[in-house]
């Protein structure tokens, strides 16, 4: 632009001319982008040290003029020789202070930027202070608990401490508010629990496990807890000689299972005067978990003692020892062995057969065979009656009654039980004589001939048991049931059953062809598909069933194995009226059979 005065060429927007001095007068002033674009690139240039700084700076304001300027173009100040330049000494004024050049003007971007940048700061600042005022950070449970080690090593011990006075300086308005302390905020809401604290050994590690009532928390005192277990390893435990105070001790049980006793035998050679408790010494089962703790006599700290009559600690200072070898009242089948079951079997037989021999010639015992057991439990461990086994048989009489023209010839059966209460067996599974006692059925029913005794009622027999087996059972297992578990064996006899393959000596029916034929006709199809020699066997059966005194010896043997077997009837006394109808009729169409074949 020129001088509106003198003319002279002067810088845009200068507000007095260089040359004379002038003030200028205003214009409408128009943005030279370009310009603006190439004095902040100089400036930039400047200030990152890429060149040497062509601006000279005016003495006043600190506006940059040209080196020939006689005057400032913003200030209007005369520019006594060369203006200042970067770097100077700076000139003296009037007062004889040294003149403060100004720094060269930051240009309109930087303007902005800085402007913008302050403002987010300053909107930071605010949104901090307002979260920092209003918003409620979660309690951080785990920063106020210390897990702590100390003793020796093998033996050491873990605890934990809660540093209450932290907590009550970063929540004492809380506190104060809820009128509540940090050790009962500690005491009602949390839980801390380690899960090993005593016998560590260095490098060992334990879980901290923390509970808060979250809720609770969240209601009282506004706040959200946070909170997660941790684990930390032993360290710091202090190196000691140990001995094992276990070593010459043992530990006995004794007594029958719920209500078992434990005993320790022996005492430590170590050191004297040590004292060992049980966690429980009585009302053991089998199987549990009890746990021996050693101590001192008289109360004294453990390690300290050790250390000073012997110079070792123990290790460790507890041991855990399971409930074995105890008898108990039997609950299953599975815990009674083979010879057990067959000794009150036994006794069960003798017991029934010593009734047979009150009866009448009209009957005739035809033999016993064992279906099973119902073994009952007490539900109340405190019942004195702790179990009840009910050994099933399925009896057979054969009843032979004639009055005139009638006649009844009959193989009939029916089901009894025989109860053993309080049975009790060693761990090897053998039953304690002392605890079993016999009972049997004491329900009664009749068996009706239908044959005229020629008064006025037909011949019957009256007989301890059951018709059938559901009978028996409503009064075995579902008349116990409010007061014992049952198991049922019944049809899952461990010696013998129809089909069942155990070669017992006692009851079973291995080997035998028809084990029904005195009860039911055997059909002409399964006779004729015998072999002959089992079709001689099948008809031997059934004469043993009979009562048969066989002369052949090895039949004799052969058929004595079976406990149906009573040898009664001599050969030259026996007579088919000594068969039942049944048998007879099988009888005669095996015979028949046996006799087409010969020809």
């Amino acid at each position: 632009m020129k001088c509106q005065k003198c003319g002279a060429e002067i810088p845009e927007d200068s507000l007095f001319c260089s040359e004379c001095g002038v003030k200028q007068e205003k214009e409408e002033k128009k943005i030279n982008l370009e310009k603006m674009k190439e004095e902040d690139q100089v400036i930039e240039s400047v200030e990152k040290g890429l060149v040497s700084s062509p601006i000279l700076f005016c003495k006043n304001c600190g506006a940059s003029v040209a080196v020939d300027d006689a005057f400032c173009p913003e200030c209007g100040t005369p520019q006594q020789g060369q203006p200042m330049q970067q770097g100077q000494p700076m000139q003296q004024d009037y007062y004889g202070q040294p003149y403060q050049p100004a720094k060269p003007p930051m240009s309109k971007k930087k303007k902005t930027i800085i402007g913008v940048a302050c403002g987010a700061v300053a909107a930071l600042v605010v949104a901090l202070l307002v979260v920092f005022l209003f918003v409620k950070f979660p309690i951080k449970i785990n920063k106020y608990i210390e897990v702590k080690f100390d003793g020796y090593n093998t033996v050491g011990k873990a605890s934990y401490e809660i540093d209450y006075a932290k907590f009550e300086k970063d929540y004492k308005k809380m506190l104060e508010k809820s009128m509540c302390s940090p050790e009962d905020f500690f005491d009602s809401f949390v839980e801390i629990k380690l899960e090993k604290t005593s016998d560590l050994s260095n490098g060992d590690k334990i879980n901290c496990k923390i509970e808060c009532d979250e809720e609770a928390i969240k209601k009282i005192f506004g706040y959200k807890v946070k909170f997660e277990d941790k684990e930390f390893q032993v360290e710091g435990l202090k190196e000691a000689e140990t001995f094992d105070p276990f070593k010459d001790i043992e530990v006995e049980f004794d007594g029958i299972s719920p209500n078992g006793n434990a005993e320790i035998i022996g005492d430590c050679s170590e050191v004297d005067g040590l004292y060992y408790a049980f966690d429980k010494s009585n009302g053991l089962k089998e199987g549990d978990k009890i746990e021996l703790t050693v101590t001192t006599e008289y109360g004294d700290d453990l390690i300290e003692y050790c250390l000073k009559n012997c110079g070792k600690i123990p290790s460790p200072m507890t041991k855990e020892y399971t409930v074995s070898e105890l008898d108990k009242y039997v609950t299953t089948n599975s815990e009674i062995n083979s010879e057990s079951l067959k000794k009150i079997q036994k006794q069960a037989e003798d017991t029934y057969s010593a009734r047979t021999a009150y009866w009448t010639d009209e009957q005739k015992f035809a033999g016993m065979k064992y279906l099973g057991n119902y073994i009952l439990s007490a539900k109340d461990e405190h019942n004195s009656t702790h179990n009840k086994i009910y050994l099933v048989y399925e009896i057979k009489v054969k009843h032979n009654y004639s009055n005139q023209n009638q006649k009844y010839k009959k193989t009939d059966k029916f089901y009894v039980w025989f109860e053993f209460d309080n049975v009790v067996v060693s761990a090897k599974g053998e039953i304690r004589d002392e605890f079993t006692r016999t009972n049997m059925s004491y329900d009664s029913f009749t068996i009706d001939s239908g044959v005229s005794t020629g008064w006025f009622g037909t011949k019957q027999w009256n007989y301890y048991g059951y018709k059938n087996l559901s009978e028996l059972y409503k009064k075995t297992i579902q008349a116990n049931a409010e007061y014992y578990n049952s198991e049922d064996n019944v049809g899952d006899s461990k010696v013998s059953n129809d089909d069942s393959d155990d070669d017992s000596e006692t009851t079973a029916e291995d080997g035998i062809i028809f084990p029904n034929s005195s009860d039911e006709v055997i059909s002409l199809d399964k006779i004729k598909a015998l072999s002959d020699e089992d079709l001689q066997k099948a008809i031997n059966e059934i004469y043993a069933r009979a009562g048969y005194i066989f002369d052949d010896d090895d039949k004799k043997a052969y058929y004595e194995k079976y406990d149906w077997y009573k040898p009664t009837i001599k050969k030259k006394d026996f007579k088919d009226t000594d068969f039942s109808d049944i048998e007879l009729k099988n009888v005669t169409n095996m015979r028949d059979e046996r006799d087409s074949r010969k020809h």
